[in-house]
């Protein structure tokens, strides 16, 4: 290829690109020893990353939204069925979510318990809990549903969308981590 053409396919990539400063990202996680891809094959599931959401929508849609979408495909019909009657659906629901399915967020982190013991003993002017605070600001924020497969929401930093020489569907972004690192991530065509 020569190089002419190649720099106005490096100039196509970057005019087609979409770059967003946050977005939540939805995706499947396994605890799958082996090939991921086969495992989540096994239940019906074709793409490791599924979705993304406008990064300002409030963590309460968010987590709403993470159990709605579990249980749209994960539950059987006998459990739509409960969540769907008139008088006990929104109680079904709730005890469903709250006792036989393992739902975490990022408030049920030791940082977050942490920073509300120190809010709590020594108020918001205390250096511990301004320090805690600021800790907080570059944690990660998520939403995690059920297990092995694990249908997780994070927020994620500096995301790029774009399509490669070959059509591939590509996204990059930064995920913050627990011990407040950060990583570059990757995924082409959903995986």
């Amino acid at each position: 290829m020569n190089k002419l053409l190649k720099m106005k396919k490096v100039k196509q990539k970057i005019n087609d690109q979409i770059a967003l400063k946050s977005v939540w990202l939805v995706y499947w996680d396994t605890q799958a020893r082996g090939d991921e891809k086969e495992y989540l094959k096994n239940f019906n599931i074709y793409k490791k990353y599924i979705n993304l959401i406008s990064s300002r929508q409030s963590f309460d849609n968010i987590f709403n939204y993470a159990k709605d979408l579990y249980q749209l495909l994960m539950t059987s019909y006998y459990i739509k069925a409960t969540f769907a009657s008139y008088n006990k659906g929104a109680r079904n629901k709730r005890d469903y979510f709250e006792t036989s399915i393992p739902l975490y967020t990022s408030f049920t982190s030791g940082l977050y318990t942490k920073l509300n013991n120190a809010l709590n003993h020594y108020g918001a002017n205390s250096q511990e809990y301004k320090l805690l605070s600021k800790q907080w600001q570059k944690h990660p924020e998520w939403v995690s549903v059920g297990h092995s497969p694990a249908l997780n929401i994070i927020k994620v930093y500096d995301f790029v969308y774009y399509e490669d020489y070959d059509g591939n569907e590509i996204m990059e972004w930064t995920q913050r981590l627990n011990d407040l690192s950060e990583k570059k991530m990757k995924s082409i065509n959903g995986w």
